[in-house]
């Protein structure tokens, strides 16, 4: 099952409840033959990142993360650390917040909850606009390569029900667009970005039929790879979708923004008794593309040295020759054993 939604332009995405099963339809474009518009919401990244090293955030006191609300946007408060509110939210909201109750690992983590100052939502976003009880990071600056883009972050609800959905954006704001989307949905569904025209400005929300855990940290990734043309979405280790072709997507692939400069974190919705939302361990990372996992599985480790051992001797061209020497030798044994371990695009 899936809807449609604007990926590009001047939008982002606002979030409409769509039958009794809790699906979360992301209704910026057209849906029931409306087009429900929101500004797309750009801010300068003030952090300057030397190349790309990365983006890490524990939301712990030495990156400057006080407890607290975020702040920043347009609430009137001072930003707190990389993190900051949209730029609409209204003077004198508070949430989210930097805490230290429930970490998943160091002594501080990111918490949404209701927040009485703020709007709450509702299917009717054109006439009663969604909250903006969200947190974005910094954009890295300069902008990245294209490339392969791993996101990792921990999460943690609650609880299932409630009125409200868990929303997690990675964007490219120098590209003027969104990257793509992943939903928690209250039903307890899991929902992604997906495209099957790449002529028109929308995009698709695929529920994916799979599910996500209330209660305790779970870990979310979303690895984009705009060179091999595909998305893939995690769940606790499992790979819930892809927009790869060849795996069962709609067509496209990589279908918006092709790099990842900031995340956008959701809590869409912001109705009273709607569950806590927790987000921890936050990391933007562009794994190397390397030479040493010769059998192609991801990673280089045992396998990989097999095939090395295996193929010793002459071997010009084969992917064993790691140094390209002609030879498969000694220097390619110690080439794969220095990068054990090593995740590859």
């Amino acid at each position: 099952m899936f809807i449609s939604a604007r990926r590009s332009g001047t939008s982002a995405l606002a979030v409409g409840m769509v039958g009794m099963v809790g699906m979360v339809a992301m209704v910026a474009g057209r849906v029931g033959g409306a087009t429900l518009d929101q500004p797309f919401l750009s801010f300068p990244g003030t952090p300057a990142f030397a190349g790309f090293a990365g983006f890490e955030s524990g939301f712990e006191p030495e990156e400057g993360c006080a407890i607290g609300y975020i702040g920043g946007g347009g609430s009137g408060e001072p930003q707190n650390c990389v993190w900051r509110a949209s730029t609409s939210v209204p003077i004198g909201a508070t949430m989210p917040v930097i805490a230290d109750t429930l970490p998943a690992t160091g002594s501080q983590h990111l918490h949404f909850e209701h927040d009485p100052v703020q709007a709450s939502g509702s299917p009717d976003l054109a006439a009663d606009p969604a909250s903006r009880n969200w947190a974005f990071s910094e954009s890295i600056v300069p902008a990245p390569p294209e490339g392969l883009f791993v996101l990792d972050l921990s999460v943690r609800i609650a609880e299932l029900g409630g009125p409200n959905a868990y929303i997690v954006q990675p964007e490219a704001p120098s590209q003027g667009m969104l990257a793509t989307v992943m939903i928690l949905n209250p039903d307890g569904t899991i929902s992604v970005g997906d495209d099957a025209n790449p002529d028109d400005d929308l995009f698709s929300i695929v529920n994916t039929g799979a599910v996500w855990t209330p209660g305790g940290y779970h870990a979310v990734r979303i690895e984009l790879d705009a060179e091999a043309g595909r998305i893939n979405y995690w769940y606790d280790d499992e790979l819930v979708y892809s927009t790869d072709p060849a795996a069962g997507g709609l067509g496209v692939g990589v279908f918006a923004g092709t790099i990842i400069e900031r995340i956008l974190i959701r809590y869409e919705g912001n109705n009273p008794g709607g569950p806590s939302l927790d987000i921890d361990d936050v990391s933007i990372a562009m794994p190397p593309s390397c030479p040493w996992d010769v059998d192609g599985s991801g990673d280089v480790g045992f396998t990989d040295l097999v095939s090395v051992i295996g193929l010793w001797g002459p071997c010009d061209g084969c992917p064993e020759d790691i140094d390209q020497s002609g030879d498969v030798g000694f220097s390619d044994l110690v080439l794969v054993l220095s990068r054990w371990g090593v995740v590859c695009r």
